[in-house]
């Protein structure tokens, strides 16, 4: 019997166009994807496993104009909404089916009234890559942040770089401080001997 498919954790987050759904798979291969006005369906092989995504959409799409990205560190549907003043409350129109494995991107997400706080009727095919150009670029700067050094520091901490912090490293010197003796080494006032010497009353 063959075994059944895995389904793979998902994240999402919307523009006022453009709904990003990443599938967490890296090193996806075989990949086999649908994009329909309501429904999206992903399948995959990663190292000989089997995963399989297919759900239906809370809302409509413009499946024309929407596509599955492969270039980034995960796949990711760009889904153009059939509706740009539509928010969505909700990605899948089965929330219940998918509560363990759908997920909020909040790197990317933006409240509704972050969204349409200006007015904008514009939907042309221009402002939608406009979209798409701002996640690649967030998704980018999100997987360049994962990137850790040997020393177990970030590209950049606190406003410095790498190579800032290991300069500042080589360059700190001991205080003078760090050079007086502790108070446990200095030598110890001998008052017996002191006494029989008269040199304490």
């Amino acid at each position: 019997m063959a075994t059944a498919a895995a389904c793979p954790t998902f994240r999402w987050a919307q523009t006022r166009r453009l709904v990003s759904v990443a599938v967490l798979l890296v090193d996806a291969a075989d990949i086999q994807h649908t994009i329909e006005d309501k429904r999206i369906s992903f399948k995959a092989n990663v190292r000989g496993k089997r995963y399989e995504l297919d759900f239906e959409l809370k809302h409509a799409i413009d499946a024309k104009l929407s596509r599955l990205n492969t270039e980034g560190r995960n796949p990711r549907f760009e889904l153009t909404k059939a509706n740009s003043k539509q928010f969505w409350n909700l990605l899948c129109a089965d929330k219940r089916r998918f509560k363990n494995y759908c997920k909020i991107d909040f790197d990317k997400w933006k409240d509704e009234d972050e969204l349409y706080d200006e007015e904008d009727n514009d939907t042309t095919e221009a402002l939608v890559e406009d979209d798409r150009t701002n996640i690649q670029e967030r998704e980018e700067d999100f997987n360049k942040d994962l990137k850790i050094d040997a020393m177990g520091l970030p590209p950049s901490f606190g406003g410095m770089t790498q190579d800032d912090i290991s300069n500042m490293l080589k360059e700190e010197k001991p205080s003078k401080e760090n050079d007086l003796p502790d108070s446990d080494d200095e030598p110890l006032l001998d008052l017996d001997g002191a006494l029989a010497e008269g040199k304490v009353s």
